[in-house]
C-alpha cells in the first residue's frame, strides 16, 4: 500500500527530520545529556512518585542516578521506534510487500544506528555501545509492528471493499448482457482478472 505522492513526500520529510533529531541528540556532550535526562527524571518523580518529594537532596540525587541508565536506554528505544514507524509508512512497508524490501530497510536501520554510535565516539564524554545498536534495532522493529497494527485493518477493509466493488461490477455486466444479448462480449463470461481456459492455452 504505497502512500499518495503528497503524503509520501511529507512522510519522507518527517523521516529526514527525525534522522536529524537523532543526530542532534547524539551531538550533546555527556554532561548536557545527563543533566537533561536527570531533570526529566526529577520532574516525573515529583509528579507521579510522591515519596520522592519526602527525600532529602542526597537521596534524590541517588534516585536520579539509579534511573539514569534505564531512562536513557528507553529514550534510545523510543527514538528508533518512531524512526521505524515513519520509515515503514514512507516506503509503504506494510503486509504484502516483498520480504526483501523489509530486509533492506532493516539493514538501513541497523547501519544508521551503528553510524550514530560511531558519531558519539567523537562527542565529549560519550562512547559507542553495541548494546545501544541492539536497542535501536529492536525499537525500529517495534515501529513497523506498530505501523502494521494501526494500518493493517485499514488495508484489509479497503481490499474487501475493492473485492465487493469488483464483484458488483461483474454482476452488473452479466445482467446487462442478459438483457442485451447482442452486446454480449465473450469476456463478460468471466470475472475481471480471470480468463478462459482457451486464452490460457494460447498463452501457454
Amino acid at each position: 500500500m504505497k502512500p499518495p505522492k503528497k503524503l509520501s513526500i511529507l512522510l519522507w520529510c518527517l523521516v529526514v527530520f527525525w534522522m536529524g533529531f537523532i543526530f542532534y541528540q547524539s551531538s550533546k556532550s555527556a554532561n548536557i545529556s545527563l543533566s537533561r535526562s536527570g531533570q526529566l527524571i526529577s520532574w516525573v518523580a515529583e509528579t507521579i512518585y510522591h515519596p520522592y518529594n519526602q527525600m532529602d537532596e542526597p537521596e534524590k540525587q541517588e534516585f536520579v542516578e539509579k534511573w539514569q541508565i534505564p531512562i536513557r536506554k528507553l529514550a534510545h528505544f523510543i527514538e528508533y521506534l518512531i524512526f521505524g514507524f515513519l520509515v515503514s509508512l514512507a516506503v509503504g512497508l506494510l503486509p504484502g510487500k516483498p520480504k526483501v524490501m523489509f530486509v533492506l530497510v532493516f539493514i538501513f536501520w541497523v547501519l544508521y544506528a551503528a553510524t550514530d554510535e560511531v558519531h558519539q565516539a567523537y562527542v565529549p564524554g560519550r562512547n559507542p555501545s553495541i548494546v545501544d545498536v541492539f536497542i535501536d534495532s529492536v525499537g525500529a522493529l517495534a515501529g513497523i509492528l506498530v505501523a502494521n497494527k494501526i494500518f493493517l485493518p485499514i488495508k484489509n477493509r479497503r481490499a474487501r471493499q475493492a473485492e465487493i466493488d469488483r464483484y458488483n461490477r461483474f454482476r452488473k455486466n452479466r445482467k446487462n448482457a442478459a438483457v442485451n444479448p447482442a452486446n454480449q462480449d465473450h469476456k463478460s463470461e468471466y470475472p475481471p482478472g480471470e480468463s478462459s481456459g482457451r486464452g490460457k492455452n494460447i498463452q501457454e
